[in-house]
């Protein structure tokens, strides 16, 4: 069964939160709230945050500058993938 759609993340705590009875076992069962998993996903937004936030002013060689970024955005993306926050209630 796909939780997609029952499991959200919280945007403050970067906890997950279910929104079925299943939903909430699966996050309790599997320990989705381990600290580790938590602090993972609360890094990983701050980098998306800094990713499509901030704006990047080049001096100099832009194809370095554009490499770094790079590999910085494909380190971000082996991290956990961005969980869509919790609905609105």
């Amino acid at each position: 069964m796909d939780y997609g759609e029952q499991i959200f993340e919280n945007p403050d705590t970067h906890e997950l939160v279910g929104v079925t009875p299943a939903a909430r076992w699966h996050i309790r069962v599997c320990g989705l709230n381990a600290d580790h998993l938590v602090q993972e996903r609360r890094r990983r937004a701050r980098h998306w945050q800094t990713l499509k936030g901030v704006p990047v002013k080049v001096k100099g060689d832009y194809a370095r500058v554009a490499d770094l970024i790079e590999n910085y955005r494909e380190q971000v993306e082996l991290m956990i993938p961005e969980i869509p926050p919790e609905p609105l209630i």
